[in-house]
């Protein structure tokens, strides 16, 4: 699947609700008049963090979204936050079990702010309203939509 249709089959789980949020749902019908960036990305630290930091010096963009499509099984995420968390943006705020389960609260260093992350993915383990067709990273940045 190339770039294109990858971004628009991830775009389509917000666009038609499935995240259970209206200003989601209501932003994916127009990303880029938002400033809802949207990257392709491998887990590769470096990767991720140069794009967060074009990302953050970019004041058109207010929301940045990391897709990674090769993260398709619970393994592979793991590796995934192992990875991402070697960032000197992205760490690891809160990590509690619940049920069995670990809960992460990711978030993105921006200036002098914190952003939250929000995780998405084709897990069962998820809420319905987080299992979309990839994996993704998404949070807000500091610029204005």
């Amino acid at each position: 699947m190339n770039m294109i249709m990858l971004k628009k089959e991830q775009t389509e789980f917000y666009r038609t609700k499935k995240a259970g949020c209206i200003f989601a749902a209501f932003v994916a019908k127009n990303p880029s008049k938002y400033g809802w960036h949207q990257e392709i990305v491998d887990a590769d630290t470096g990767q991720v963090n140069s794009i967060i930091e074009q990302a953050i010096d970019n004041q058109s963009i207010s929301t940045l979204s990391l897709i990674f499509p090769s993260i398709q099984n619970a393994t592979d995420l793991v590796a995934l936050i192992d990875q991402v968390v070697k960032s000197n943006l992205i760490f690891i705020e809160q990590d509690v079990l619940f049920e069995g389960y670990r809960c992460l609260g990711l978030r993105v260093q921006i200036n002098e702010s914190k952003s939250w992350v929000s995780g998405f993915g084709p897990f069962e383990f998820l809420p319905k309203t987080r299992q979309s067709p990839f994996t993704e990273l998404t949070f807000r940045g500091q610029a204005e939509a």
